[in-house]
């Protein structure tokens, strides 16, 4: 890894896309974790990581790391709904893979 820089980026919305704020987190660190709510599959995160290898390949150090919530149906009671959302030991987890790499 390039250096101890942590960075979050806390994107909201993709049009328009803070490209300039991925370019330095992407610098920084050289790997990428991605981590939203929606499903994994054709979501959010999704095209981010697409546009991420699009632009920024060269500059990865590893593949892009993507956590999200299962391909399934989403159920109606919050209780099964937060089951499905990644959660803190979730993400600690996947920072420990994408680190390992």
């Amino acid at each position: 890894m390039r250096g101890s820089t942590r960075r979050c980026l806390d994107l909201r919305w993709l049009a328009p896309l803070d490209e300039e704020s991925i370019a330095e987190v992407v610098g920084d660190g050289g790997r990428v974790l991605i981590v939203h709510e929606a499903h994994r599959t054709g979501g959010f995160g999704a095209e981010i990581a697409a546009r991420l290898a699009d632009r920024f390949f060269d500059n990865l150090d590893a593949p892009v790391k993507r956590l999200a919530a299962p391909d399934v149906r989403f159920p109606a009671a919050t209780v099964l709904q937060n089951a499905l959302v990644p959660d803190a030991s979730a993400i600690v987890t996947a920072v420990h893979e994408l680190v390992a790499y």
